[in-house]
Order: structure tokens, then sequence, then C-alpha cells
């Protein structure tokens, strides 16, 4: 495998600069990079063209933010059509440690010489955690992360593109569960780490700590709730278990974190439009 072979994916999406300029940073010599970029402000934009010029990236602007899937399907197609045999996902907020792609790579390589077709996903740490332990075994998962995730090109193109009707949340559990349904193993490497960040924190509900997501975000995760009740590949202990987890998270979240108001907006919204089977981005307009 060569630099040329791999191509990282970097989603954007009116992302911090400096963040982007460490994830380029430590990328350089490991891979070739698009940045794929959602960012709806115009200074947002620039700096992350000017970050890509610094570092040798391709810049792709959607101008506007036009989802997680459409932007990964863009930067896929971009890294396939220049001759890309293998992608890294990653978030705007996730910051890969140096030589992760080689042992994916190695993990992917490993598997394969045992007839294993697998896709491969590092271990994502919550920013500021301590080292993972290390020991623990390659394993298969079920729902899959896409940032931090390696895919062989052969395998994305014969499982299909990210779902853009659902625009971000479950975008990659979606498309992990397609894989796996094609007869593909989704492998969790615990020993290959990367710093993730997700939503606006944490907060700590008894004893249990709870991701705080942005209101709007709760507009998707109960539309698409309903929205992947209705396809046969997605498990069924998911669906019962994202409808009894879903509002529970939201109840106590309302009782933890700001903007109460909007999350129950969100949230009604989401679950009607849900109900209603529409797909795509967020509108404001009445419905």
């Amino acid at each position: 495998m060569s630099i040329r072979d791999v191509w990282a994916i970097i989603a954007t999406y009116n992302s911090e600069p400096s963040r982007i300029d460490a994830q380029l940073e430590r990328l350089q010599g490991e891979c070739r990079i698009a940045i794929v970029d959602n960012s709806t402000e115009p200074q947002a934009r620039n700096k992350l063209e000017e970050l890509s010029h610094k570092h040798n990236a391709k810049y792709i602007c959607m101008r506007g933010n036009v989802g997680i899937a459409q932007a990964q399907n863009q930067g896929a197609a971009y890294a396939i059509a220049n001759g890309a045999r293998f992608l890294l996902l990653l978030d705007d907020d996730s910051l890969p440690v140096r030589g992760m792609i080689a042992s994916l790579h190695s993990t992917y390589d490993s598997r394969l010489k045992h007839g294993c077709r697998a896709v491969v996903c590092g271990m994502h740490l919550e920013r500021g955690a301590p080292p993972q332990i290390s020991g623990q075994e390659i394993r298969p998962i079920i729902n899959m992360m896409s940032s931090g995730t390696f895919i062989s090109t052969d395998i994305f193109t014969d499982v299909g593109a990210m779902d853009e009707d659902l625009f971000i949340d479950y975008v990659d559990f979606d498309w992990g569960w397609r894989a796996q349904k094609k007869g593909y193993t989704i492998l969790l490497d615990p020993s290959t780490t990367f710093e993730h960040s997700l939503g606006e924190g944490n907060k700590k509900f008894l004893s249990i700590t709870i991701r705080v997501p942005a209101p709007i975000r709760h507009y998707f995760q109960f539309r698409n709730t309903f929205l992947l009740a209705h396809r046969p590949h997605v498990p069924l202990s998911w669906k019962l278990g994202r409808f009894l987890i879903t509002p529970a998270k939201l109840f106590i979240l309302l009782m933890v974190a700001k903007n109460r108001r909007e999350r129950i907006y969100f949230a009604a919204k989401g679950a009607l439009h849900g109900i209603r089977r529409r797909s795509g981005p967020y509108t404001s307009a009445k419905s």
C-alpha cells in the first residue's frame, strides 16, 4: 500500500481552523486528503481553502450544508476517480494519531488473508480521556461510527453510497448495516485510537454521562429513527431500543441541558416528519 492508494475524506462544517490544521498535519505523509466543506460561513470556507492549499489537500466546496452523507459521497467519488483503493472517513472533530492508517490497513490485510472482507474502525476517545488500556482484542461490531473508519473502495462501491436522505444522524449506522447484509464484517480495532468530540459536551445525570447534542440534532435523531424503522436491513433490536432511548435521553437533557424549548420543538417536528416519511435537510417551513 502506498500513500497514493489511500484518501482521507474529511467532512467539515464551519469548522475550527486550528482543529483542521492539526488533523491535516497528523495525516501528512500517510495519505492523500480531500476536505469536503459544508460550511455556510464565507470566512470559514476561505480559511479551510487556505489550509487545504497549505497541506496540499483537495478542497471541495459544497456551497452550503448538504449533510454529511452527500459530503462523504462526493469525497469518495473524487478519491475513487483519482485512483483510491482505500478511504479513511473523518469528521472535523476527530484527531487521528500518527500511523493510524498503517495500523488500520494492517488489521484489514490480516483479516483478508483469512478470507474476511472487513471494514475496520478505530477506537474513538473523548477529548481529554485517558489513554486506552492495551490488550483489548479486535472484535466485530454491529453499529459503525464513520469517523475513523477505513474502507476498501471495492467494498464501498459494492455496498453503495451513504444515504443522503438521512442527512446526518445514523448515516454511518445505516451504511454499516447494509455492508453486513452484503456479507462484510465491521471490525473495531481498540489498539488504534483517535481523539473525537461529539456535540456540545457531556452532562452528568445521577451516575450516567449524557452527550449533549445541538438542539437541531433532536430533529434528525427522532425523524431518522422513524425512517429507519421501515427498513428491513436495520436490526430489530436497534429499532426497539431507539424508540425507548431517544425519548428517554431527551427527557434527561431537558433536566440538565440548556435550550429546552428548542429541544422539544425539534424533537416533536422530527417525529412528525418521520411519521410522514419526510427526508433530506431540515426546513423551517410550516408542515
